[in-house]
C-alpha cells in the first residue's frame, strides 16, 4: 500500500508518538485480499487459493465500491473494482499516477508527465490540465499546491483564489488560511 505518493487531503492515523499507524490488509467480498510477499503485492483468492493479479504498488481508499488504484510492473497506474469473481478494470494502467481524490465522487486525480486532471472513475476527463498538485476537489472546484501556495480553480482552470497557505472545501464554506488567520466563504464565492 503506497498512498504516499498522493498530495491529496486525507485523515492520518497516527499513534501517541505522532507515528503513522500502518492498516491492515481489507479482506475484499469475503473472499479477496492483496498479500505483500518478497517485494510483490498480488490479489489472492482466499477460496480458490490463487493468485488473480500480480502489482507492483496498489493504494487504498474509503469508497462504497471496492475501488483499488493499482500500479502495474510497467509503472504505469490504473484503476480496478474488486467483484465477486475477481476484479474488473474500470481504468486501464496507462497513467504516470492516479489517486482517489474525491471518494464521494469517485473523482481521481491522474498524472501525465507534469500535468494532473480530474477524472471520474470511468476514466472520463473532468477538468483541464493543470502544471500543479492537486490536493482536493468537489463538483465545483479544484485546490492545487504550486509554490507551496494553495490555490483555488474551476474545472476550466480559472483561478478564482491565490497564494493561500492552505486550502479546504467543505460543502456550504471554503475555509482559507493565510498569515495565521482562518477565513470562511461561502461555497459559492460570495
Amino acid at each position: 500500500l503506497n498512498n504516499s505518493s498522493d498530495t491529496f487531503d486525507r485523515v492520518k492515523s497516527v499513534n501517541e508518538n505522532g507515528e503513522e499507524i500502518e492498516k491492515n490488509s481489507q479482506i475484499y467480498l469475503n473472499n479477496f485480499v492483496f498479500v505483500y510477499d518478497k517485494g510483490q503485492i498480488s490479489l489472492y483468492n482466499i477460496t480458490s487459493k490463487e493468485t488473480e493479479l500480480e502489482l507492483k504498488t496498489i493504494k487504498t481508499y474509503s469508497t462504497e465500491k471496492n475501488l483499488v488504484v493499482i500500479e502495474d510492473a510497467d509503472s504505469k497506474y490504473g484503476l480496478i473494482e474488486i467483484t465477486e469473481d475477481g476484479y474488473e478494470y474500470l481504468i486501464r494502467c496507462s497513467y504516470d499516477n492516479l489517486g482517489i481524490v474525491n471518494s464521494d465522487l469517485a473523482y481521481l486525480v491522474a498524472q501525465d508527465k507534469d500535468e494532473y486532471y480530474v477524472i471520474n472513475s470511468e476514466g472520463k476527463k473532468l477538468s483541464k490540465n493543470i502544471n500543479a498538485d492537486i490536493s482536493s476537489v468537489n463538483d465545483k472546484y479544484i485546490v492545487a499546491i504550486q509554490n507551496k501556495t494553495y490555490n483555488l480553480y474551476t474545472y476550466d482552470y480559472e483561478e478564482l483564489l491565490n497564494d493561500y497557505d492552505y486550502i479546504s472545501l467543505h460543502d456550504e464554506v471554503i475555509a482559507l488560511i493565510k498569515s495565521n488567520r482562518l477565513y470562511l466563504i461561502n461555497a459559492e464565492l460570495n
